[in-house]
């Protein structure tokens, strides 16, 4: 096999590469490391069917003699002892009863080698229809010191306050545990790009802290197996792989899954990124959080370091216990968060009786808001209508920007993006410096409404331990992805993004929309029954009004006649009804026409109203006949009135139309009366007013 530098790649030869590296069966490497051996059994008839090339060396036995044995033959002669715990029967009999949440057993035994009992830890598994068993040599540790140690770190742990001290803490503490030379924690970000966010390592080691390292450098395939095994220990990366040999090689036996042992060999690939970046052993633990893989704590040291089985323990105690506080401490400080949102969102309905208006919203909490959110600006669409605060696009990209959302983004779900110019925003025109977006659909109103957040872009540099481009050689006519050799520090100009949107913000900011959608419904739903209020009104008022005139009309004066003479009739109240009529009116329309007679009725009416009392009620009881409604008033009343009334209307100046004049009938009523007999008398009064000569009051 050759391998050479690669010419220059075109984009699929690269993809090709990526595709090959992220399918390598790093599970399956049909090898192990030689920091211990490995035995395979069928669980049918207990013969061991394959072991590690290296098994004379670590456990003293021949090759020859234990391939195709029987286990409990090779026990037999071996004399193995437990430290404690149950006989080797009983574990074949546990190996027979694992599950997914007890993949693996592990013990302590003590095993002869060359007439020496020496210390291994054995763990043992199921593969299909196999038993798999891994020994490793145990030195003998002071264990009562390992322990003190861990409760001291324990101690530390617990007292941390905030994240970075609890991280801070836990690689010091490792490190002091183990001894290796760099202990640092990697977090992941939503790319499976690595930022080293905490790092304890010695003078002369070179520190990786805040660089960043590509997702190639743990592919999907690598990440997967910590959900496996969340230990990664590698004492020698210099050491060669043991092949693991099989009694029958032409059987076609399939490959050992060796995920959940401590052995499995490493990926050449992985062996010469860690020799480039001069790490002679490493010890990886994962950290995990109800989501899945959050980060890993990365241990290199310079030289290869044989790390006892007890000490991988120990710092995968501490890890266990930090990542436990880890994400106490992060839901405190997003409790504390969301009970700031929640006040927030409490002064929305802290309004008993009184309607807020949309655009209010902005005015009185935009600024909070975008505090809470981490927002430059904020911007409240409603009824195609924007209020806003902060820095914000001008109102016609704001329109564009609402438009691609509601064509291209559909149901309830926010939408966010820290970089815009990646999205289906990217042509919508200038973001006024803006290029993070969360945007929130408000369904409860119609037509739907939108919230918009706006961060500002964050120009900043990058720093990555050496370039994060991938990197190809040609090996056999193929290009494949070789590790890169400088960790150099690789600076990266980064623009045109913001602060990337954390899942709290978008969880929160969504209960806030939701309670700014009811807030918006209610103001609609106000809208509503005022429309519907005045729509009544306009409807009553066609009832009971007379569209000329804009006075009662005969059904309304009629309905108010009857209630009068009915408190006339209980409580012997006096009432007076005035009847009047334009003299000569139907002359006048002849001469000036009805456009002009509509006029005058419209002055006299309105003339009329100003000379009532505000306990009278003038209304228009036909053509150019009005009624005056006086309630508490006796005859001597109405007649005063009535003259007011005449004399007023016969000093009215019509202009070109000349003038006119009223002859007014007064009734008082009188026990026994009813609507119709009270109106009856007011008529007959009238007339007799017009026979005498007109523009007078008659009772």
């Amino acid at each position: 096999m050759s391998a050479r530098n690669s010419p220059q790649l075109d984009s699929l030869q690269l993809d090709q590469a990526l595709a090959r590296c992220a399918s390598e069966p790093v599970h399956i490497p049909g090898a192990i490391q030689p920091a211990g051996c490995l035995l395979c059994v069928d669980e049918q008839n207990h013969r061991i069917v394959q072991v590690s090339a290296n098994i004379e060396s670590v456990l003293g036995l021949p090759v020859d003699a234990v391939l195709g044995a029987f286990l409990f033959d090779v026990l037999e002669q071996q004399s193995p002892r437990l430290e404690s715990g149950p006989s080797f029967q009983g574990i074949i009999d546990e190996l027979n009863t694992l599950s997914e949440d007890r993949p693996l057993v592990v013990h302590e035994i003590r095993w002869s080698v060359d007439g020496v009992m020496k210390a291994f830890q054995l763990s043992a598994w199921r593969h299909k229809h196999a038993m798999v068993l891994e020994l490793e040599p145990v030195p003998r540790l002071r264990q009562r010191r390992i322990l003190a140690k861990i409760n001291q770190w324990l101690a530390r742990l617990a007292e941390a306050e905030t994240q970075q001290e609890l991280l801070d803490t836990l690689v010091g503490g490792i490190r002091q545990l183990i001894g290796h030379d760099r202990v640092m924690v990697y977090q992941f970000d939503r790319d499976w790009h690595g930022t080293v966010i905490a790092e304890d390592c010695s003078e002369k080691t070179a520190s990786f802290l805040g660089h960043h390292f590509p997702a190639s450098d743990v592919p999907e395939q690598v990440r997967k197996l910590y959900s496996v095994n969340p230990v990664r220990s590698i004492p020698d990366a210099t050491a060669e792989s043991v092949p693991l040999l099989h009694c029958d090689p032409s059987s076609g036996q399939l490959p050992l899954d060796l995920s959940p042992g401590m052995l499995r060999a490493v990926s050449p690939v992985h062996l010469a990124y860690l020799v480039n970046m001069g790490v002679g052993a490493s010890l990886s633990l994962a950290i995990y959080s109800k989501d899945g893989l959050w980060g890993l704590v990365a241990c290199h040291a310079r030289q290869p370091t044989p790390l006892s089985p007890a000490l991988r323990d120990a710092a995968l105690t501490l890890v266990r216990m930090a990542t436990q506080r880890l994400f106490l401490l992060q839901e405190r400080k997003d409790t504390r968060y969301a009970s700031q949102v929640l006040e927030n969102r409490l002064l929305l309905v802290d309004h008993p009786g009184e309607i807020v208006k949309p655009n209010q919203l902005i005015d009185e909490y935009g600024r909070q808001w975008m505090r809470l959110f981490g927002a430059s600006g904020v911007a409240l669409m409603y009824q195609k209508k924007f209020s806003y605060a902060g820095h914000v696009p001008a109102l016609p990209v704001l329109s564009l920007v609402v438009d691609r959302l509601t064509a291209e983004h559909h149901g309830n779900a926010p939408w966010s993006s820290d970089c815009l110019n990646r999205t289906i925003m990217e042509d919508v025109g200038d973001l006024a410096g803006n290029a993070g977006l969360l945007a929130l659909p408000l369904t409860a109103v119609s037509p739907p409404g939108w919230l918009l957040f706006f961060r500002e872009e964050q120009q900043q540099v990058r720093y990555w331990a050496g370039s994060p481009e991938a990197k190809t050689v040609i090996v056999d006519g193929r290009a494949v992805i070789s590790p890169r050799k400088s960790f150099t520090r690789w600076a990266e100009q980064v623009a045109g993004h913001s602060l990337p949107w954390r899942a709290i913000e978008i969880r929160l900011a969504r209960e806030l929309s939701e309670n700014i959608s009811i807030t918006m419904f209610i103001h609609q739903i106000d809208q509503l029954n005022e429309r519907l209020h005045k729509t009544n009104q306009y409807l009553a008022s066609l009832a009971t009004t007379d569209s000329l005139t804009d006075t009662w009309n005969r059904y309304r004066i009629e309905q108010e006649l009857e209630k009068e003479v009915a408190i006339a009739r209980r409580y012997a109240r006096p009432c007076v009804v005035l009847l009047f009529d334009i003299d000569n009116f139907k002359r006048f329309n002849d001469v000036h026409g009805h456009e002009a007679g509509d006029r005058v009725l419209k002055i006299i009416a309105q003339e009329a109203s100003a000379c009532l009392r505000d306990s009278d009620n003038l209304g228009r009881w036909g053509g150019e006949e009005f009624i005056v409604l006086a309630a508490n008033s006796t005859l001597d009343d109405g007649v005063q009135l009535a003259e007011r009334l005449r004399a007023h209307v016969e000093a009215l100046d019509f202009g070109e139309l000349g003038g006119v004049t009223i002859s007014v009938g007064v009734a008082e009523w009188r026990k026994g009366d009813t609507r119709k007999a009270l109106v009856a008398r007011a008529d007959e009064a009238m007339y007799r007013a017009k026979n005498s000569g007109r523009n007078c009051v008659k009772d």
